[in-house]
């Protein structure tokens, strides 16, 4: 886990798709959230999301990594469906 935005918050880090993504400092400002697979391939982009659905890809171990003017969060995700 990796934060230059100290305020995001990944919930659970365990799922079966749904994210819950909460950062009270980026509230009113733009943000982009990467999910990235484990060969560094970012395989979708979500903007000012404070949810979201990853239950369309295959199982397995996804980064998440908001990018705001406040910084970078990233976390390792579980997807198991």
């Amino acid at each position: 886990e990796v934060m230059t935005n100290p305020s995001a918050k990944f919930n659970p880090e365990g799922t079966s798709g749904i994210i819950n993504i909460s950062a009270a400092s980026l509230y009113g400002k733009q943000y982009s959230i990467q999910v990235i697979d484990q060969l560094g391939k970012i395989v979708k982009t979500f903007y000012n999301a404070s949810t979201i659905d990853i239950s369309f890809m295959p199982n397995g171990n996804y980064f998440i990594q908001l990018t705001s003017p406040e910084g970078t969060a990233t976390k390792q995700i579980l997807l198991n469906k």
